[in-house]
């Protein structure tokens, strides 16, 4: 039944979040089902929004899983496999709840069709969401022990969120949506209705390359930070060389923002994970 158990979430994950299914694989083996479970839990939670067609059912489902966190709905979670290996990782690594649960209040921002108005805000959800994964792992793997080296979770987080963001920026303005701090976009004079037109300019490029210089920033401060880990959380930070070439990539991409950019091929990733450490 473990064995089945792992395979699942493995399988889920290596479905559903590739790149963190990859990150898992350098995370050894005493901790990786765990790591993996945090990483499929959080998969689910990021899928809602787009497994509904309005948001009160995304609400319904959210409100689910913050009631598994909050011991509210004790038997659902024996039918939900990956919920069921989370949990009982909560409690063998003394995981704080209450992080979980804002991550998944975060989430509500993702079922409606609001803007994010600023970087400040942008940077609050990235905390809540890309850094708190970050900031777990590095717990894991120092046995429940707190971590205090906060600024490299912090920022890889954020560096995380908004590269992301940055590679899937056409794909949601197809759906009207406007993830990145769309204040930046006003400053460039980058209307709203311009994105979801799908309208190209030299300034929306200006907009972008100003915003992967922000992420570029909070990339460098998080790797350095990182250096100062110990050699046993060393791995929860290892694809901050992933993110490194793929913002190299996007800094050398030709091609619109609204188009899906180039990404980097499985082995690349696998190689650079491998090779961090």
């Amino acid at each position: 039944m473990i064995q089945k158990s792992s395979n699942y979430i493995a399988d889920y994950l290596k479905k559903n979040d590739k790149e963190r299914y990859y990150a898992s694989l350098v995370i050894d083996k005493n901790h990786r089902l765990a790591v993996q479970s945090l990483f499929a839990f959080n998969a689910e939670i990021s899928a809602i929004p787009l497994r509904v067609n309005e948001p009160q059912s995304g609400e319904i489902r959210l409100q689910y899983y913050s009631d598994l966190l909050e011991d509210k709905a004790c038997a659902e979670t024996e039918k939900n496999p990956i919920a069921k290996e989370f949990i009982k990782n909560i409690k063998k690594y003394n995981l704080p709840t209450v992080p979980l649960v804002r991550l998944i209040r975060a989430r509500r921002f993702d079922l409606y069709h609001d803007v994010m108005p600023d970087l400040q805000t942008f940077e609050g959800y990235a905390g809540e969401t890309s850094s708190l994964l970050y900031q777990y792992v590095a717990i894991m793997l120092n046995d429940g022990g707190l971590f205090e080296n906060g600024d490299a979770a912090g920022h890889l987080g954020v560096a995380h969120a908004l590269i992301g963001h940055v590679r899937s920026f056409g794909f949601n303005a197809s759906r009207g949506r406007i993830f990145l701090p769309y204040s930046i976009f006003e400053k460039h004079e980058v209307k709203e209705q311009q994105i979801f037109k799908g309208q190209e300019s030299e300034n929306l490029q200006a907009a972008i390359e100003e915003i992967l210089a922000i992420a570029l920033e909070h990339l460098t401060k998080g790797k350095e930070a990182a250096k100062l880990s110990p050699k046993n959380i060393a791995p929860a930070f290892a694809f901050a060389s992933v993110l490194s070439a793929q913002l190299k990539l996007l800094q050398r991409s030709k091609i619109s923002a609204l188009q899906s950019p180039k990404s980097l091929a499985s082995w690349k990733i696998i190689l650079k994970l491998a090779f961090s450490r």
